[in-house]
């Protein structure tokens, strides 16, 4: 806990300047945002030939499952 004590301390001491600091990031983030949504994509972390991918597939196939599915599996003694 004493080091929240002391990082509270800092930012109190120096306040003005974390303002300063804040105030700068949002305007650049305000400026820099308009051009993210031609570079942020939707599709997920997946490759077309990964595992899950292929899982994915045999799941639509066997059981005709929806690919938002989610599946868990038990295996017992």
């Amino acid at each position: 806990m004493r080091i929240f004590y002391s990082l509270g301390r800092l930012v109190y001491r120096y306040r003005w300047f974390v303002l300063l600091v804040w105030g700068a990031l949002l305007v650049s983030g305000a400026f820099f945002a308009p051009n993210l949504s031609d570079r942020l994509k939707g599709g997920g972390f997946e490759g077309a030939n990964s595992d899950a991918e292929k899982v994915q597939e045999i799941m639509a196939e066997e059981f005709d499952a929806s690919p938002s599915t989610i599946t868990v599996v038990f295996e017992g003694d």
